[in-house]
């Protein structure tokens, strides 16, 4: 049975990144944390990277069932915006390999990634974000969003949070 979560797009980004020399290399599941690789998720979650240098920009997020638009203020020649919709509490029955007969849990799974173009609005820059996944697709949804410098792999600003069961974003955190 094939990796229901399996993308070629989520595979050419951590090829892109491990180019980069961002992580050591491509393995699943890779965790990114500031703009580098961190291994840290099973022996220490607690013990996450903090952010080394205070955000440039600031950034805010609009979602309700599972669309909306992410208002950054800067110039649109120097940020790429991106957006992530995460599926959490899935399960995965195991019919053959190593892990035959199993129940894999997996939480942070990446369900759908956006690269967003950012457009001058009226006092910020502004792109529409939309998702296709549903509440069926997973037991519980979480959002990340984060802006670049065009070009560039490291956050300039990131913003994440759970959504409810109808995909609105409950309360969002920066870093």
């Amino acid at each position: 049975m094939p990796d229901r979560f399996a993308s070629s797009s989520f595979s050419a980004r951590q090829r892109a990144y491990a180019r980069n020399e961002h992580v050591s290399n491509v393995y699943t599941p890779g965790f990114v944390v500031d703009g580098m690789e961190w291994r840290g998720w099973f022996t220490n979650p607690d013990d996450a990277p903090l952010v080394r240098q205070p955000a440039k920009i600031a950034i805010t997020v609009d979602f309700e069932t599972f669309a909306g638009q992410l208002r950054v203020n800067g110039s649109a020649d120097n940020y790429v915006g991106h957006a992530a919709l995460l599926g959490f509490d899935q399960v995965t029955r195991v019919l053959r390999g190593e892990n035959r007969g199993r129940e894999l849990r997996h939480d942070f799974v990446v369900l759908e990634f956006e690269q967003l173009e950012l457009e001058a609005g009226e006092s910020s820059l502004v792109a529409p974000i939309r998702f296709e996944a549903r509440p069926e697709t997973a037991e519980r949804y979480g959002l990340a969003v984060w802006v670049t410098e065009k070009g560039s792999m490291e956050p300039v600003q990131s913003l994440g949070g759970w959504l409810d069961a109808d995909g609105s974003l409950l309360a969002a955190d920066g870093c």
